[in-house]
């Protein structure tokens, strides 16, 4: 996986490099010169990070001893000087995207990996100080199913929903044409608008329409949640034994979840454009969300498994769900904000709710950041036999 990685990120760089040199025509005309260059970053920082999975497998097959993992753990005014020097990391990218230079995305590189990577970083420190990982086989595999298999799942599901949700409104406007004959007039609509006032004109319907929220809100803050909830952990229902503890399962949910958050956010934060900063600064809050509700479930799921404890791995996995959809539904909420104010429709109950959203969101992160604390002092400095390390 690993090797496939660094071969569509060579394919990147490539076409990147005929692009910028003018030997290739661009692709897309309206995206920056330098978005080649931040996928293939991603595509190398991913695969890089595999390379450690593969190694200890290796060494695994070729009868090694395990070696034991840890983080080492930083002292308070650590974490205060790298959260600073993350918030200046942001400001200086944020600052450099207006900016517009030419080339000003080269500088911007090293800034989107520091930007991305040291929240999470941060986030694995705070979950995982002074709990015991096991080998650093088990480690760096469960961290490497969450950067890959739980995508992976993920993407078919999601994709496989919306087939079937294209198929099912296909099958709603055939018996029912007087939808038939609207839907073909949008299209119509749509393939004839020339200026943003006609986009305006053709959307602002539909914007205000509760419906479309209800639908929407019902896609992003329900069905999404129950699938990314449930698969996010996919390396924890392979790995779960008889011999772990709960603090297991909590370890390496959270390793899962920082392995997914990277994955997501490494493709999300490199649409550099407007708004970079504020991108990045509510990507940590996601990030956070899924290394909390995933360290929730691998401590669900290893409880269920050896203290039979299913309601609670059903009352977590739910929980984990409510807290994912109040997330989404509250971004869902500032987003359409946006897109009121942007389109200037007035008298819209939707264009005051941006600071309810905004505010929901900050009430989320700062209860997720201090129950991840609290649990962590819960399970941290139980003692461990080093010597009894496992896979």
């Amino acid at each position: 996986m690993a090797l496939l990685f660094f071969i569509f990120a060579g394919v990147l760089l490539i076409a990147g490099c005929l692009e910028l040199f003018g030997i290739m025509p661009k692709t897309f005309q309206n995206i920056s010169p330098g978005q080649p260059f931040f996928l293939a970053l991603s595509l190398i920082t991913g695969g890089s990070l595999l390379l450690p999975m593969g190694y200890y497998n290796i060494r695994k097959l070729l009868g090694k001893a395990n070696e034991y993992f840890e983080i080492r753990k930083l002292p308070g005014w650590g974490v205060l000087f790298i959260t600073i020097i993350w918030f200046l990391i942001v400001l200086s990218g944020d600052w450099l995207v207006n900016l517009g230079a030419t080339w000003g995305w080269l500088v911007e590189l090293p800034i989107y990996l520091l930007a991305v990577s040291i929240p999470i970083y941060m986030f694995l420190q705070i979950g995982l100080r002074g709990i015991p990982l096991g080998s650093k086989l088990r480690s760096w595999s469960i961290f490497g199913l969450g950067l890959v298999l739980g995508p992976i799942l993920i993407l078919i599901s999601e994709i496989t929903i919306v087939i079937l949700s294209v198929f099912a409104g296909i099958i709603y406007f055939t018996n029912n044409p007087t939808l038939n004959q609207e839907l073909l007039a949008f299209s119509n609509q749509l393939s004839s608008i020339n200026t943003i006032n006609q986009v305006q004109e053709l959307l602002t319907p539909y914007l205000t329409n509760p419906w479309v929220i209800v639908i929407v809100l019902s896609f992003v803050s329900a069905i999404v949640p129950m699938f990314e909830e449930f698969l996010k952990p996919a390396g924890i229902w392979f790995a779960v034994n008889k011999k772990m503890l709960p603090r297991d399962g909590f370890a390496m949910g959270i390793l899962s979840g920082a392995g997914y958050a990277l994955f997501e956010t490494l493709n999300t934060a490199g649409n550099v454009g407007d708004g970079w900063g504020m991108l990045l600064l509510g990507r940590a809050g996601t990030d956070l969300l899924h290394i909390f509700n995933t360290g929730l479930m691998g401590w669900a799921l290893v409880s269920a498994w050896n203290l039979k404890g299913g309601l609670k791995l059903l009352g977590i996995y739910f929980l984990t769900i409510t807290i994912h959809g109040l997330w989404n539904g509250f971004s869902v909420t500032v987003g359409f904000s946006s897109l009121i104010n942007e389109f200037d429709i007035k008298n819209s109950w939707l264009g005051g709710l941006s600071v309810v959203g905004v505010i929901g969101l900050a009430f989320l992160s700062v209860l997720m950041l201090i129950t991840l604390c609290v649990m962590n002092h819960k399970m941290q400095y139980v003692p461990v036999d080093k010597s009894q390390i496992e896979v």
